[in-house]
């Protein structure tokens, strides 16, 4: 026969081909989606968004200094006009990182559009992927995972908001890590392995040198799913393990972490609201009367987004509703359990247990449709006016800033439940879930017409901006200045400033670095010199003997101001390495070698006892 079809000129797939033709289609198919809502990334680089302006002049210094040799730039020399900036003190540097790396693909400076671009693209394969691997360990199957995986990457917030609208470069890099952290803990709570603890953690870190906020309002998320997922008698044992695979993580991420938590005093998200009154959390909810045309339109999007969710919830339910039914119809007329033989005392064999699987997967169908679609009412409700006194009671909860982040947990839960909705249709078909399911459809599918509409607007605006490198959180940071000069506008920006003002005397600049500037300088008495470098804590001056010279904010400038002796000395202003810096870079070097440890002790596979 086989003879015969090739004489036909078609040709045989083998079983084997066919299976991995298969198995990795839906890879293919989420690539090639990526590329299709990447277009105007493709083609102009970092998209036009509300943020693309900070984040192109944080990543051009970052990555200006991290291939001049310094591993970890916090202090940027070249922001506010050579005036340098602290934000990556506190701000996470994994995205990037990844940026920089596409240094070798553009070869030189004057790239960086492209290179955030490309690690845009990548944030949102990634999320895509990420998401296909969680919701196949959820539901099963091929299609109906890589089905959800397209709703996480294609929902409004993930693209139309987060990426074309704000270019949320972090919030958007944190989308591709929360399906590795519901993956880990999922295998965690079911197959309770090491590895999958290990992955947890791993995950975690990746979060929290990504997004802080993100990882504020996600960490709860996979704690309670522990605790729902979990049998009465391992709800407690369940969360512990996963608390410590957070810690872990917190660990494996101190080398940032630590040094964050130390200088958010200096650089407090509290301190950017006095100064930013657009950034008060009760200003920011969803649906308040007088929103701006941004804030009106995030509105009816997510309402948009609950809809589908709970139109693929509905399907959901009815769909194992209906499973559960059939089941117990087929046990009750023999097809699930064998009827005893006439006359017969005892009943022959059974298929008792699969009629117990059925009702396992039932259950655990149902348990997961309920906490998805829980967690997605929470979300729509914690972004309303209505919960404004939860917000008042939490005040770390404020720090966030904007509820509409809580859109990043809806569309993790629309993922998974478009994925147990499909799921429930591949095996159930009634005209009811057909016309919700058809009707729930439709609803993504009109998701493209905003997209396309966003994707429309992108341009080449890179060339229309200067390299004046603006920093919008300076608000946060200077607070020994005068209010007036801590704008965007009242910074000091002339290039041909002298680096090192003296009134009567001469200096000549040694060395400019970032965090380490030498000059040399000649008064005729004791003085007070300005550098033209901002004030931060952690600058110190000494002699060449090493005696700390004193150092002050400038009024109202706020540039750094050293007090120097008279006659012909040299002088080195440097930031050194503070204490949580050190203690970060050794807690997650020691973290490092504990988790490489670990993965030669333990088997892949070995369960915990």
């Amino acid at each position: 026969m086989e003879e015969g079809v090739r004489g036909l000129g078609i040709r045989m797939i083998p079983t084997e081909e066919a299976n991995l033709s298969r198995r990795f289609a839906p890879f293919f198919v989420l690539v090639a989606a990526s590329l299709l809502l990447s277009i105007p990334i493709i083609r102009f680089g970092l998209p036009f968004g509300m943020d693309s302006a900070e984040h192109l002049s944080w990543y051009r210094c970052f990555a200006q200094q991290l291939w001049s040799g310094e591993v970890y730039p916090r202090w940027l020399l070249g922001m506010n006009g050579g005036l340098g900036s602290p934000d990556f003190f506190v701000y996470g540097p994994l995205p990037y990182y990844v940026a920089a790396v596409f240094r070798v693909l553009t070869l030189a400076p004057g790239r960086e559009s492209a290179e955030l671009g490309i690690s845009l693209w990548l944030a949102l394969v990634i999320s895509g992927v990420a998401a296909y691997i969680w919701l196949k360990d959820l539901v099963g199957g091929i299609w109906a995972p890589a089905i959800g995986a397209l709703v996480y990457m294609a929902a409004p917030y993930h693209i139309k908001t987060d990426l074309y609208t704000r270019t949320a470069l972090a919030e958007l890099w944190a989308f591709a890590w929360l399906p590795l952290l519901l993956y880990f803990a999922r295998r965690a709570v079911r197959r309770r392995t090491v590895s999958a603890l290990r992955g947890f953690g791993i995950a975690y870190a990746l979060l929290l040198v990504t997004h802080l906020f993100t990882a504020l309002m996600f960490s709860p998320v996979p704690l309670l799913y522990a605790w729902f997922l979990s049998g009465l008698r391992r709800r407690v044992r369940a969360v512990t393990e996963l608390v410590l695979s957070m810690l872990f993580g917190a660990a494996l991420a101190s080398f940032y972490l630590l040094p964050a938590l130390a200088y958010q005093k200096y650089i407090s998200p509290y301190k950017l609201i006095e100064t930013r009154p657009d950034y008060l959390y009760y200003r920011n909810f969803l649906f308040l009367p007088g929103s701006d045309a941004f804030l009106r339109s995030l509105s009816w999007l997510t309402a948009w987004t609950a809809a589908v969710a709970a139109g693929f919830f509905l399907i959901a339910l009815l769909s194992s509703s209906k499973h559960n039914v059939i089941s117990n119809c087929a046990s009750a007329v023999g097809v699930g359990h064998a009827r005893p033989l006439p006359g017969s005392r005892t009943a022959p064999p059974t298929s008792a247990p699969c009629a117990n699987n059925n009702d396992a997967m039932f259950r655990d169908r149902l348990r997961e449709s309920v906490y998805w679609s829980s967690l997605a009412a929470l979300s729509v409700i914690m972004m309303l006016p209505v919960s404004g006194a939860i917000w008042k009671m939490l005040p770390p909860l404020q720090a966030i800033q904007f509820p509409s982040r809580l859109n990043v947990l809806l569309t993790l839960a629309v993922a998974a439940l478009a994925a147990l909705a499909v799921d429930g249709l591949r095996r159930i078909h009634d005209w009811r879930t057909t016309v919700l399911a058809a009707g729930t459809f439709l609803l993504v599918a009109g998701w493209s017409f905003p997209i396309a509409r966003s994707m429309g607007y992108q341009s080449p605006w890179i060339a229309a901006k200067g390299a004046v490198n603006l920093d919008y959180l300076i608000t946060a940071w200077a607070q020994w200045t005068d209010p007036k000069l801590i704008s965007l506008r009242g910074i000091p920006l002339s290039e041909s400033e002298a680096q090192v003002a003296v009134d009567g005397g001469s200096a000549v600049v040694q060395q400019w670095q970032a965090r380490d500037i030498v000059f040399r300088i000649a008064e005729d008495a004791a003085s007070w010199v300005a550098v033209r470098q901002f004030y931060f804590p952690g600058w110190i001056a000494r002699d060449p003997d090493g005696r700390s010279l004193a150092v002050r904010a400038s009024s109202p400038q706020g540039l750094v101001e050293i007090r120097v002796p008279a006659g012909e000395t040299e002088v080195r202003l440097s930031m050194p390495y503070g204490i949580s810096e050190i203690t970060g870079a050794v807690v997650s070097a020691i973290a490092i070698l504990g988790l490489l440890l670990s993965w030669l002790l333990h088997r892949p596979a070995r369960r915990l006892a």
